[in-house]
């Protein structure tokens, strides 16, 4: 009969390292075998290279502590009304409610009044204008604020603009006014539109755009009898339809492709 103090104890270690202590441990067994070949050489060395597996696995908890305790500390500054983000002082408004329950804090923070425009001049009204201006915005009773702002200049002058305002303010109507002054100046008496004196360029960044521009110009200018046609890469225009056409729509790309590499009538017309 066995002994069975005699028979093998089976368990199971499971250890984890983090990629620095796989390093480590490699070059620990590095030195480990050079040490070896020293002593059976007897040479000695006096710088030893010493590595704790144990002491670096201690250090690393000290440090996972010290970070979730860092981390306590600055969720509860954030629940203050006076947070610092990116060494920026941040304070919240005057008159906020706050609402802390188990799952969620809600902050209701009251809105501003709007600061005033500094807008004193006149609004423009469409029944101000000439026929011509009356017939391309028909349907508008009258321009917002940013288009009666620029209005003497885009619609009577011959001067450069550059407009900077969020969408859905009117940019196209201003953009329609200068359109319209440049119609204007082939206007012969008797309310005749000298067409073949002048052609209008419009250049949108994308084709969907342009495509949208088309369809929008076309509209507001067909009281006029002004042919507006698209240029872009999906829409190829003959020169029989350029030389009909006083408003081209195009994209940088196809501009670029029609003034500069193309040959022949097209680019002799544009």
């Amino acid at each position: 009969m066995r002994d069975e103090s005699t028979e093998p104890t089976y368990g199971c270690q499971v250890t984890i390292q983090s990629e620095q202590e796989k390093q480590m441990m490699k070059i620990y067994r590095k030195e480990e075998k050079k040490e070896r070949k020293r002593e059976k050489r007897g040479d000695t060395c006096e710088n030893k290279f010493h590595f704790d597996p144990k002491e670096m696995r201690s250090q690393r908890q000290d440090t996972s502590s010290a970070r979730s305790r860092t981390l306590c500390r600055h969720s509860e500054n954030d629940r203050q009304t006076t947070t610092t983000r990116s060494s920026f002082l941040m304070l919240l408004p005057e008159g906020i409610r706050r609402e802390n329950n188990k799952m969620y804090e809600e902050v209701e923070i009251p809105h501003n009044e709007p600061m005033p425009t500094g807008f004193k001049e006149k609004p423009v009204y469409i029944l101000e204008l000439d026929e011509i201006g009356q017939l391309v915005f028909k349907g508008i009773k009258r321009l917002n604020a940013i288009q009666s702002i620029v209005f003497e200049t885009a619609y009577n002058t011959n001067e450069n603009l550059l407009i900077h305002a969020p969408n859905g303010v009117g940019k196209t109507s201003i953009t329609m006014l200068t359109i319209l002054h440049e119609i204007r100046q082939h206007l012969q008496p008797g309310g005749v539109i000298c067409k073949d004196q002048f052609k209008i360029l419009y250049v949108a960044p994308m084709k969907a755009l342009a495509a949208e521009m088309t369809n929008y110009l076309s509209k507001r200018l067909v009281p006029l009898g002004i042919a507006v046609k698209e240029l872009t890469g999906d829409m190829q225009l003959t020169k029989g339809e350029i030389l009909h056409t006083q408003k081209l729509v195009t994209t940088p790309e196809k501009w670029v492709v029609v003034t500069r590499k193309s040959v022949g009538d097209v680019s002799q017309i544009v």
